[in-house]
């Protein structure tokens, strides 16, 4: 690019000096032209990005270790004069685990329609988005450009491997008829129906005040609701892009999401139905799974809310405000190190706690009190098929 400058620059030197020397007209016109040539390029270039259309194409499904296909289009009204080629970076952002690949990308462009084929390999599972960004049209020349604004995307949703696994449970963990375990009237998140009262203190959903009962007995009273729900089991997701002040390996968040999901599948296909508490921006998503049809539709949940800020969050939030609900049991799934909350929910319910972890050769169990700790190394954890007791 800059030899293309120093060549113009010297061209038009040697035509103003022919001009002195030569004192013809026509030498000025020429040089003048020339001086103006650069300007005219760049009306002519604005002029036809008027015209021209972004578009990108490809499939909105894709699974981890298989390649994605995609086309970006450009198309034009009318035919090109001057517009050379387009520039831009193509940007791949994994929106669940906060990664993003970028690449630059160029396309001759022809009279009216130009296309680019784009191969990737997809490496984590996740809510994944394809955008253009820094976009600049070129003149044939390669003296001028203009920026050109486009807002295109392209969501894709990147699946999981299943990672397989084998589930043995006690006789206190077996479900009852048809995978579903007796029905327990306890307090719970339904405020349909009020289970217990209990005096307000600051920090507490004014939403469940009871108004009629606080203006009678002139004490702020607070509902409290009842869990509807015959399981007793909570798949319990605390994974979260840093572990205290280290940011965890994106190949370990995925595997442990996997892991979560290939947990809660295999679950019901136990017939074990059961919650699955998702951290979100300070509270719970409650995903209910009653049969495998449930997990299927609430796959694309798991990506937007199976990923949070901080290890620990979860069950920081969850040893707050649920541990008095009907729950009796807890898989508990986080990636790095384990939290040490986790031991301080011995006396409420029985737990079986797996982590993925990196610079780990081989599977690490332990036993604590009635609770199960697992530990999975991250490359390994797609070539053993593991037993877990729940």
């Amino acid at each position: 690019m800059k030899n293309k400058y120093f060549v113009y620059a010297v061209i038009n030197i040697l035509i103003f000096i022919a001009y002195i020397y030569s004192t013809y007209f026509y030498f000025l016109v020429i040089w003048a032209i020339s001086i103006l040539f650069p300007l005219m390029l760049f009306i002519l270039l604005k002029l036809e990005a008027r015209y021209i259309q972004f578009d990108l194409h490809g499939q909105k499904q894709g699974e981890v270790g298989k390649r994605l296909s995609f086309v970006s289009e450009i198309t034009s009204q009318y035919r090109l004069l001057v517009s050379g080629r387009i520039e831009y970076d193509f940007v791949y952002e994994n929106n669940t685990l906060q990664s993003q690949i970028r690449k630059r990308i160029f396309i001759p462009l022809g009279m009216k329609y130009s296309k680019k084929e784009h191969q990737y390999t997809a490496t984590y599972c996740g809510e994944v988005t394809f955008s253009y960004e820094n976009i600049y049209l070129y003149d044939v020349f390669g003296f001028c450009r203009v920026s050109f604004p486009q807002d295109k995307k392209h969501h894709v949703v990147i699946y999981p491997h299943k990672i397989p696994m084998e589930l043995l449970y006690n006789e206190l963990s077996k479900p009852y008829e048809n995978g579903l375990l007796q029905y327990q009237y306890k307090k719970g998140p339904d405020m349909s129906e009020i289970f217990d009262l209990k005096q307000y203190y600051p920090g507490d959903d004014i939403r469940h005040v009871h108004w009629k009962l606080t203006a009678k007995t002139r004490q702020m009273l607070l509902k409290e609701g009842t869990h509807n729900s015959s399981f007793e089991t909570v798949l319990l997701v605390d994974i979260g892009l840093n572990d205290q002040n280290e940011e965890v390996d994106k190949k370990v968040l995925s595997k442990a999401l996997s892991f979560a999901m290939s947990m809660s599948e295999e679950l019901l296909l136990k017939n074990i139905g059961h919650y699955v508490a998702l951290y979100d921006h300070g509270s719970f998503y409650w995903l209910e799974m009653n049969n495998v049809q449930d997990y299927y539709t609430t796959l694309e949940q798991w990506f937007y809310k199976g990923v949070s800020l901080q290890n620990g969050d979860a069950l920081h939030l969850f040893m707050s405000e649920q541990l008095d609900l009907i729950f009796t049991k807890m898989i508990y799934v986080t990636a790095g190190n384990f939290n040490e909350e986790i031991s301080k929910l011995n006396d409420f319910l029985s737990v079986s706690a797996i982590t993925v972890k990196d610079h780990l050769e081989k599977v690490q169990t332990t036993k604590h009190h009635q609770n199960q700790l697992y530990e999975l190394p991250v490359d390994l954890i797609d070539e053993n098929t593991y037993r877990f007791e729940i």
